[in-house]
């Protein structure tokens, strides 16, 4: 059983990591208007 709970543990680790870089990147170009942000140095 013990492998398991690790691999669970794991397995919802990476998830979690997956999906807040989704919804960062789906909310950046707002941050970037919001934030008045640019890619280009000044």
């Amino acid at each position: 059983m013990y492998p398991w709970v690790v691999f669970a543990l794991g397995f919802a680790l990476m998830l979690s990591d997956y999906m807040s870089r989704q919804v960062l990147s789906a909310i950046l170009p707002l941050l970037k208007v919001e934030w008045g942000l640019s890619a280009r140095p000044r």
